[in-house]
């Protein structure tokens, strides 16, 4: 009898290791599943920051992003390039914005800056001094938005024209509104060849 219960245990003891084994495969197998699932969420998460950075990389504007200290987070090729040309300091991620650019015009632009990181999205012109001419930019600034709170802000500056190419454009933009003008009061017959 006493070898019938020792017995009975036994068996008991099999069925009991039989139920962990199925679990323990079953977690083993969910386990992989997950390792899985992070493999492909990762190459998932690497092939789209590649399709983006060459998305930014390939536009002909300035891009760039800073943190909450001024400190650059991302900066593409145009934007290195350009402000090594107009200030004579070459960007990277990591360095101080603010402190790379000259100093009449850390405070203007510090201005901007914490506009953005007051989560105001914003587009303005600036005219930049540059070895006895002028360019024209345009910057739009946004702020980075990470669970719920402003982390930092992007901006992206393309160049409008040199100087005498604004007054060039403006010269014929008035040039053609005058004849325009004259054409709608009758001065002009309608088939006039405007020249540009």
């Amino acid at each position: 009898m006493n070898n019938k219960i020792h017995e009975k245990s036994k068996q008991e003891l099999l069925h009991e290791l039989n139920e962990l084994k199925i679990k323990y495969d079953a977690i083993e197998q969910l386990y992989h599943n997950k390792i899985e699932e992070s493999r492909q969420t990762e190459r998932t998460l690497q092939e789209n920051q590649a399709n983006i950075k060459a998305i930014i990389e390939n536009s002909p504007e300035s891009v760039w992003s800073i943190d909450l200290n001024y400190n650059i987070q991302y900066i593409n090729e145009v934007f290195a390039t350009s402000f090594q040309q107009k200030f004579g300091v070459q960007l990277k991620e990591g360095v101080n914005i603010l402190n790379s650019l000259p100093q009449h015009l850390r405070s203007i632009w510090k201005e901007r800056y914490d506009r953005a990181f007051n989560n105001e999205h914003f587009v303005f012109t600036d005219k930049i001094e540059i070895d006895n001419s002028s360019v024209y930019i345009e910057v739009s600034m946004n702020p980075i938005i990470y669970d719920g709170k402003v982390a930092g802000a992007s901006f992206s500056e393309k160049t409008l024209a040199k100087e005498g190419e604004q007054k060039r454009l403006c010269l014929k933009v008035k040039h053609v509104l005058k004849h325009f003008t004259m054409l709608r009061l009758g001065e002009l017959p309608f088939m006039t060849v405007v020249k540009f």
